[in-house]
């Protein structure tokens, strides 16, 4: 709780000079950050202290699902807070914890995993502003490709 304390003073004294720059700031969460805490989860306790406009978040759908998270939850309660998104799907069947590491062979190309993807872009409309397909797989030009080919349909 401490080191959230200290990351929340930080991320919003970097925004502030970020924005000054003509910058802005964001944090993505990787999996520790759902350990509990008195407002839920640390991710809770960060964005509770995090300045909107000042101090954001980059979602990664991955690192929400692999710990058992919801990313759509997130979105909803905190509209309007996650700008950027990386789009990276899990293994079906694949389950995490919050450990910030994950065996390459569960990510998979984007529509083929646990990522309810109409509802994730369902509540990211109108938040959102910029979409990454990241892969992490031993073959992430394939997968890229069939994610694209999903993500068209």
């Amino acid at each position: 709780m401490d080191d959230c304390q200290l990351a929340i003073t930080s991320f919003n004294n970097w925004g502030e000079q970020f924005r000054a720059a003509g910058i802005r700031f964001v944090y993505h969460p990787h999996g520790p950050e759902f350990q509990p805490s008195p407002d839920g989860t640390l991710l809770d306790t960060l964005a509770k202290g995090m300045k909107p406009g000042i101090a954001d978040f980059e979602m990664d759908t991955f690192w929400f699902v692999w710990p058992g998270q919801d990313p759509v939850a997130f979105l909803n309660k905190y509209r309007g807070r996650s700008i950027l998104m990386h789009l990276k799907d899990l293994q079906r069947g694949a389950k995490g914890d919050l450990n910030p590491d994950a065996p390459e062979s569960v990510d998979v190309p984007v529509g083929t995993g646990q990522v309810d993807w109409p509802a994730v872009f369902g509540a990211a409309k109108g938040t959102v502003e910029h979409y990454f397909i990241e892969d992490g797989s031993a073959d992430p030009v394939a997968h890229i490709r069939q994610s694209l080919r999903y993500l068209r349909s």
